[in-house]
């Protein structure tokens, strides 16, 4: 779907708030959904079995649609979902919020958000991507607001506070390489790496993921052997893999999960299986399509997964692979080889819901 991205649809915090709406991009989406909902039947579907599907930061969106307003609207316009490498920030405080708004401003030679919405919309986008490369880790993307987004989504999964229903999640093996910066080479780099990715982060917490979450033990037992995989495995893992237990936890375990690990496994690899129509080379567009036949039965098992899961509400595959709920016991599906599957340090995740729902991961000053 069309919805608006960068500073035109995820701007926020307490000025915008006051004078706007915040998180406008998720508006967009919200009406699309409802559109879709309302008109499906017209192409031969029904209102009553909808998917939402995303991935990367769409993912990350259909789980905000998921938790929108704490579930106090009743249920949302969709009646299951599948999240591929859903990816999202770590929370960030309303100061840190209203210090990206300022840097926008200052961007687009604005003094005001009145004086914002008179420019063209080219001299917007064009602060906003300005932004994105210099003071802006990972781009904009929502953050809680106290309306749609009441909290952030890690709180609000625990807290049950929304719809429950079917779900299909995945995650890919090495979600984190492509946003890592071989620039972080040092002890020093890796501490400001932190503070840039989780602005306002408190020193205690900084601290923590240094000396102990992600310690300086560079012999593999951690998942990296040098800061440059470090920085990346904390990105990947905050970003994109924790979001998988959260889910699967906060549906209490009921919903069917894999992981994408045919080499190298990167973000948005899977997209070339998802989208995958017989072609040598994809006509869809998606990056990295299968190129073996190996891989092409995997992209069909892979569509297999999906299609099943949106027509049935489970995901069948051959009679020797039963697709078990993640359950209490985190079970998920593997595609590809076992060997290359990818494991979290027990405790990260952890940590990471209890700080962002305890509200200790950033200073209690900017809120």
């Amino acid at each position: 779907m069309n919805y608006r991205l960068g500073a035109l649809g995820f701007l926020s915090g307490p000025t915008l708030k006051a004078e706007g709406t915040p998180n406008a991009g998720l508006h967009d989406q919200r009406l699309a959904l409802k559109w879709v909902r309302d008109n499906i039947h017209l192409s031969g579907g029904s209102a009553e079995h909808v998917t939402a599907i995303g991935e990367s930061a769409g993912g990350g969106s259909v789980l905000h649609q998921l938790t929108a307003f704490g579930g106090r609207h009743g249920p949302p316009p969709f009646q299951q979902i599948i999240i591929q490498s859903a990816g999202f920030n770590p929370a960030c405080s309303k100061q840190a919020r209203e210090e990206v708004l300022k840097h926008v401003l200052t961007a687009a030679n604005a003094s005001s958000l009145a004086e914002l919405r008179k420019l063209p919309s080219d001299r917007l986008i064009t602060a906003s991507n300005i932004i994105t490369r210099q003071v802006y880790q990972g781009g904009f993307h929502p953050a809680a607001d106290g309306d749609f987004v009441p909290q952030e989504v890690p709180q609000l999964l625990l807290s049950g506070e929304f719809s429950h229903m079917r779900a299909l999640v995945g995650t890919n093996a090495n979600e984190g390489v492509l946003f890592g910066d071989p620039r972080i080479n040092t002890t020093g780099a890796f501490a400001q790496f932190i503070q840039t990715f989780v602005p306002s982060i408190t020193d205690a917490s900084s601290e923590y993921i240094r000396n102990t979450l992600y310690s300086p033990i560079f012999d593999g037992s951690q998942g990296y052997t040098n800061n440059f995989e470090r920085a990346y495995l904390l990105f990947q893992e905050f970003a994109f893999t924790c979001n998988q237990p959260f889910t699967s936890n906060g549906l209490n375990g009921t919903t069917n999960n894999y992981q994408f690990v045919i080499p190298p496994g990167i973000h948005s690899q899977d997209l070339g299986f998802t989208f995958y129509r017989g072609a040598p080379i994809d006509p869809s567009g998606a990056p990295f399509p299968p190129s073996s036949a190996t891989n092409v039965a995997a992209a069909k098992l892979l569509q297999t997964w999906i299609a099943s899961f949106v027509t049935g509400g489970k995901p069948t595959t051959p009679r020797t692979i039963p697709f078990e709920a993640y359950g209490s016991e985190g079970n998920l599906i593997v595609l590809g080889e076992r060997s290359n599957l990818t494991h979290v340090v027990p405790g990260r995740c952890t940590w990471l819901a209890e700080s962002i729902h305890n509200q200790t991961l950033y200073k209690k000053s900017g809120n």
